[in-house]
């Protein structure tokens, strides 16, 4: 992003998003492609037992997107973040079931964690993981998660 100087003295209001529109150069040209051509999804690679930690999607700070407990009620299959590999590693996305709770970019810090399988846990494939997390993140990719349940579809 370029950094520009605005000449606020002419302007009324000084409201950011009207001030900055007019820079900022949206990438229409590219093409609309499904969720599913630029992830894939992974399945899960473990069982747990009721008394394990696991993280699931009641567990997240719903505007952070942070674990804030981890459940020892869950049993069932489960992901478990590993260094590299074919199962879940850092770079990989978590998506909860709810649109309305946000998305976990797996990152170093959850090695050896073990996720609930009712996330869906996708690679991105074809495009940069941060990028993919912010668009699923933001206002208008919950609004579109919950119209079209990406969850349900890529499954």
């Amino acid at each position: 992003m370029a950094n520009v100087i605005i000449d606020l003295r002419s302007h009324r209001a000084w409201n950011p998003a009207h001030l900055t529109a007019p820079l900022i150069e949206w990438p229409t040209d590219l093409p609309l492609v499904e969720f599913g051509s630029v992830t894939a999804p992974l399945s899960a690679d473990s069982t747990v037992v009721r008394g394990t930690p696991v993280i699931t999607p009641g567990g997240l700070h719903p505007v952070r997107g942070g674990i804030r407990r981890r459940t020892r009620k869950y049993q069932g299959p489960v992901f478990q973040v590993h260094e590299s590999g074919n199962a879940l590693r850092p770079g990989d996305l978590l998506i909860p079931p709810n649109p309305d709770q946000p998305v976990i970019l797996v990152s170093e810090a959850h090695l050896g964690a073990l996720v609930s399988s009712s996330f869906l846990a996708v690679r991105p494939v074809s495009v940069d993981p941060l990028w993919l997390w912010a668009i699923l993140n933001c206002q208008t990719g919950r609004t579109v998660r919950g119209l079209h349940s990406i969850a349900a579809k890529a499954a």
